[in-house]
C-alpha cells in the first residue's frame, strides 16, 4: 500500500505519467485562450542548486513583465478504507478563499470588484457553490473542523446582495445557505444564542423578501426552502427566528405565493412553508388564525389542476387540524373537503395525505375519550359529566362505540373502505395500516371478535380467467386483469335494454340515437368555430373567479349518499378481512401486470382485434 500512496509503484508510472501529461495540456489550453500569455510545456530548466529540472508549465505576460511556474500535481487514487474527511476540510477551505474573490467589494491588485469576477468567471463560482454544498451535506463540516464555516453566512449574504447575480447563481447561492443552516454555521446558531442582534442573519429576512419577489420561479421556489428551513428551526432549537420572520412580514408574503403565483411548483413550496408555519403558535396566533386558510385550502383542492399544489394543501389542513382547532362552523365542510379528497382525487399522494389527516382524526376522537399513548389509564376526566371517572371495561366499550359512531358521521369509515378498494397501492397500504391499527384498539377492548379467522380475497391472479385462454374475447379486463362479463354489457345488450323501456319500440332507439349524434356534431362544430381568444378570456375568467366565494366551496364536495358506512357494518367487512393478505395479492397482481411482458402483448392483441371496445390496461 505504501508504494502506492507515495507514488512509486512501478506497474502504474505510465498511467501516472499519462494522467499528468494530460491534465497539464487541458490547463495550459485554458490559459492559452487569453490571448495576453505565451505559455509554455515541459520546458528544461536549471535549479539554483545546479540541478536539471523540468517546468510543467511557464506563463509569461510581456505586458506587465511576468511569468509564473505553475507545477500541478495529480493526487492518487483513493479508497474507502482511506480517511476523506481532512481532504474534505482542505478543499472547503480552498473554495471558501475562491469565494472570498467572488464578493470582495473593494478592487484588487488588477483593479477589479467581486462583481467583476461574477461577470467574467460565472462557471468558476457555480463550481465553487455547487463543491460546498456538497462538502457540507456529505461531511457535516462544522467550525469544529474548519473555522472558515463562520464566515460561510456572510459570503453567501454579500453574494445574493450583488445585482449582477445571475437566476442559476441565486439559485445556488440560496441553496447553500440553507445547507449552513442546516449546519448551524453562523456563529449566533453554533452558540445557540437567542438574539439576532449585531449579527450576519439579521439580514436574512430582507434577503429572503427580495429573492421571494423575483422574476423566475426557480429562485422564488428556492427562497421558500431557505425559509421553511428557518422556520423549523425557529419552532424549538432557535426561537429568535420567530421575531425575525414576523417584522420582515415573511408569513403574508408566503399565503400570498401559495394562492396567486403562476408557477406550480412555487405554489406547492409555499404551502409546504405554511405547514411549518402552522407548527409555530406565535406565527399561528400573529398572523395566519385570521388568514382563513382552510377555506383557501378547500378552494385550491377543489380548482388546482395540479396535483402537488393539492398534495400540499391537504398535508396544510392534517397539520391545522393536528396544533389547532377549527369553528365548528367549518368543521363539517372541511371533513367533507378530506372525505372527497381521499376518494376521488386522481393524484395518489393527495390520497395519502388526505388519509393521514383521517389518522389524526381517529387519533383525536380517541383522546377525547381518554386513550393516552394508545391505552386507556384506569381513570380519567370526563368533559361531558365534569367529574373524574373509572373506566371500567363497560366503560371503555361504551366510550369505543361512541367513537366509532362520530367516525361514521363524519364519514371516516366510509373513506377507509373505499381507500381499500384504490387502484394506487400506496393509498391501500396507507387504508390497512389506519384499519389495522384501529382495529387492533377494537379487538383488545372486545368490540371486534377476532375468533372469526379473516378471509383474504380471492386469488385475482390465478383465478382469473387469462386473456391468452380466450382468444375470442373482445371486452375489456379489469384492473386486475380479469375479463369482465357480467358487469359491462354488450352494444347489443344496451340497445334491447332501450328497446324494452320505450313505449314505441325500435323506432325511438334509433331518434334518440340520431339526436345524440346531432347533439355531438353540435358540440364539435361550437369547439371548431371558437376563435382563440374567445377561449382564452373564458380561461382567464374562470381564472378571476377562483376564491371569490370561498363560503359555498364546500357544499360542492359531495359524496355518495346511499354508500355511508355505519359503524355495524365497518365491523362486519373488516372483521372477515385479512389486510395483510390483500395487499400481498395486490403486489403479486401488480408485479404479474409490470413485469410480464405477455400480460402487455396479450392486451395489443385483444386491442386490435376489437376496433370497438377499450381493452388496454393502464398500467
Amino acid at each position: 500500500m505504501l508504494p502506492h500512496v507515495l507514488d512509486f509503484c512501478h506497474r502504474g508510472e505510465l498511467l501516472r505519467i499519462n494522467g499528468h501529461n494530460t491534465v497539464r495540456s487541458l490547463i495550459a489550453s485554458s490559459i492559452l485562450q487569453n490571448a495576453s500569455y505565451e505559455v509554455y510545456e515541459e520546458i528544461g530548466c536549471i535549479s539554483s542548486d545546479g540541478s536539471t529540472r523540468h517546468a510543467d508549465i511557464i506563463i509569461i505576460d510581456r505586458q506587465k513583465d511576468k511569468d509564473v511556474i505553475l507545477d500541478p500535481t495529480i493526487c492518487f487514487e483513493m479508497h474507502k478504507q482511506q480517511p476523506q474527511e481532512e481532504l474534505a476540510v482542505i478543499a472547503f477551505q480552498g473554495f471558501m478563499y475562491n469565494l472570498k474573490n467572488f464578493i470582495w467589494q473593494e478592487p484588487n491588485t488588477d483593479g477589479l470588484t467581486g462583481s467583476d469576477f461574477i461577470l467574467q468567471h460565472p462557471e468558476q463560482l457555480g463550481a465553487v457553490l455547487d463543491g460546498l454544498i456538497s462538502l457540507i451535506r456529505c461531511f457535516h463540516i462544522t467550525w469544529r473542523e474548519s473555522v472558515e464555516t463562520i464566515c460561510l453566512f456572510s459570503f453567501t449574504q454579500l453574494l445574493l446582495k450583488d445585482p449582477s447575480l445571475s437566476p442559476k447563481l441565486a439559485v445556488q447561492g440560496l441553496q447553500l445557505m440553507q445547507a449552513a443552516i442546516q449546519n448551524f454555521m453562523p456563529p449566533n446558531l453554533a452558540l445557540l444564542m437567542n438574539t439576532l442582534k449585531d449579527s450576519s442573519i439579521d439580514q436574512l429576512g430582507p434577503i429572503l423578501q427580495k429573492r421571494l419577489h423575483d422574476m423566475n420561479w426557480d429562485v422564488r421556489d428556492s427562497a421558500l426552502e431557505v425559509l421553511q428551513v428557518v422556520t423549523t428551526i425557529a419552532e424549538i432549537k432557535f426561537p429568535a427566528f420567530q421575531e425575525h420572520v414576523l417584522e420582515n412580514e415573511l408569513c403574508p408574503l408566503v399565503l400570498v405565493l401559495a394562492m396567486d403565483d403562476t408557477e406550480s411548483y412555487v405554489r406547492a413550496s409555499a404551502i409546504k412553508c405554511l405547514c411549518s408555519m402552522v407548527r409555530v403558535q406565535r406565527f399561528w396566533t400573529d398572523c395566519l388564525a385570521s388568514q382563513d386558510l382552510p377555506s383557501k385550502m378547500m378552494v385550491i383542492l377543489q380548482s388546482e389542476s395540479e396535483g402537488i399544489v393539492r398534495r400540499e394543501a391537504a398535508a396544510l389542513l392534517k397539520e391545522i387540524y393536528e396544533h389547532h382547532k377549527f369553528l365548528k362552523a367549518e368543521l363539517g365542510n372541511v371533513f367533507m373537503a378530506m372525505a372527497y379528497a381521499a376518494v376521488s382525487d386522481l393524484h395518489w399522494e393527495v390520497k395519502v395525505n388526505a388519509l393521514n389527516f383521517w389518522e389524526k382524526v381517529i387519533e383525536r376522537q380517541m383522546s377525547d375519550q381518554g386513550m393516552i399513548d394508545g391505552v386507556f389509564p384506569s381513570v380519567t376526566f370526563s368533559k361531558e359529566n365534569r367529574k373524574i371517572v373509572v373506566l371500567t371495561e363497560k366503560e371503555i366499550k361504551l366510550r369505543l362505540n361512541k367513537v366509532l359512531e362520530e367516525l361514521a358521521r363524519f364519514k371516516c369509515l366510509q373513506v377507509l373502505l373505499s381507500a381499500l378498494q384504490d387502484h394506487d397501492l400506496q393509498v391501500v397500504y396507507k387504508a390497512a395500516d389506519i384499519i389495522t391499527t384501529l382495529n387492533s384498539v377494537l379487538v383488545r377492548h372486545g368490540i371486534m371478535s377476532d375468533s372469526e379467522a379473516p378471509k383474504p380475497l380471492p386469488d385475482l391472479i390465478s383465478n382469473c380467467e387469462k386473456p391468452s385462454t380466450n382468444k375470442n374475447f373482445k371486452g375489456v379486463y379489469d384492473s386486475y386483469g380479469c375479463e369482465v362479463k357480467s358487469s359491462l354489457a354488450s352494444s347489443d345488450k344496451v340497445k334491447q335494454v332501450k328497446t324494452t323501456n320505450m313505449d314505441s319500440g325500435e323506432g325511438e332507439t334509433t331518434i334518440i340515437q340520431s339526436r345524440l349524434t346531432n347533439d355531438s356534431e353540435k358540440v364539435i362544430e361550437a369547439i371548431v368555430n371558437e376563435t382563440d381568444i374567445n377561449l382564452l378570456a373564458d380561461v382567464y375568467r374562470d381564472y378571476l373567479t377562483v376564491g371569490n366565494d370561498i363560503t359555498s366551496v364546500a357544499t360542492n364536495f359531495k359524496l355518495d349518499s346511499h354508500a355511508d358506512v355505519s359503524a355495524k357494518e365497518f365491523l362486519s367487512v373488516t372483521s372477515k378481512l385479512d389486510l395483510r393478505e390483500m395487499v400481498t395479492q395486490k403486489n403479486q397482481w401488480l408485479d404479474y401486470c409490470s413485469n410480464n411482458l405477455h400480460s402487455l402483448l396479450d392486451d395489443i392483441l385483444s386491442s386490435r382485434a376489437g376496433t370497438e371496445s377499450n381493452a388496454m390496461d393502464c398500467y
